[in-house]
C-alpha cells in the first residue's frame, strides 16, 4: 500500500489528511493495547487478547514505517508466547514510551 502523505482516499471517498487517519488508528489502537496491558497485570485479560493488541499494533507501525517499534512489539510477542511474564511486564512500559516516540518523530515527518 502506497500511502500519499498529503492526503488519503476513505471508504466513503472523502479527502481526510493523512495525519488524521493516523491519529484516529493509532489512538484507538494504544487505547486498546493499554487496555490489554492493564488486565493482563490484573491477571483478568487472557495473554491471547494482549497478543492480538500487540499484532494489530505492530501492524500499524510497520505500515507507517516504525521498524524499530516493530521490532520491540515482535520481541514482546515471542515472550508472551514462551510465557515470560515478568519480561512481558517489564517491556510494556517501554512499549508505550516507543510508542509515544514513534508517534511524535512520525508527525514531525510531516511538518
Amino acid at each position: 500500500m502506497v500511502i500519499d502523505f498529503n492526503n488519503v482516499l476513505t471508504n466513503c471517498n472523502t479527502i481526510v489528511p493523512v495525519t488524521t487517519l493516523f491519529l484516529d488508528r493509532y489512538t484507538c489502537l494504544l487505547t486498546n493495547l493499554k487496555t490489554a496491558f492493564k488486565g493482563r497485570r490484573l491477571q483478568i485479560c487472557k495473554n491471547s487478547i494482549v497478543s492480538n493488541h500487540v499484532a494489530e499494533m505492530k501492524e500499524f507501525v510497520i505500515e507507517f514505517g516504525g521498524l524499530q517499534t516493530a521490532n520491540l512489539l515482535a520481541e514482546y510477542e515471542m515472550s508472551s508466547s514462551i510465557g515470560d511474564a515478568c519480561a512481558c511486564k517489564n517491556m510494556e512500559d517501554r512499549i508505550l514510551n516507543e510508542l509515544n516516540v514513534f508517534k511524535e518523530c512520525w508527525l514531525s515527518m510531516l511538518c
